[in-house]
């Protein structure tokens, strides 16, 4: 593989394990190390790939995915803290208010049409 083709084959890879793995809490060591580049190199390429970094872009996967849970199914908040890869229900609650600028319960209220 060419040193271009891999500058974004790689990138494109930690993109795509990060969306189907949005239920896990990936760090960047381990896709470094799945992927078999420095984590230096992961993160640059990433960023100049999708204009993101691989944080934002996993949070990013994994509120849209707790945002849907909320609106669609009657789970509770701490399920879908670990749906979305947070063993701690108080660090989810506080990166969804953080992504959504209110809580997970009022978050539901408002799409469900209840107070």
């Amino acid at each position: 593989i060419s040193t271009g083709v891999f500058i974004y084959c790689v990138p494109a890879y930690a993109h795509d394990l990060l969306r189907d793995h949005s239920d896990s809490f990936v760090t960047i060591y381990a896709l470094s190390q799945t992927l078999g580049i420095g984590e230096q190199k992961l993160k640059a390429g990433f960023q100049e790939l999708y204009q993101q970094t691989i944080w934002d872009y996993s949070n990013q996967i994994r509120m849209t995915k707790a945002a849907s849970l909320l609106k669609n199914t009657d789970k509770t908040v701490d399920e879908i803290a670990r749906l979305t890869g947070y063993q701690s229900p108080a660090a989810f609650r506080t990166m969804f208010k953080k992504w959504s600028q209110t809580t997970p319960r009022k978050f539901r209220s408002y799409f469900s049409g209840t107070d």
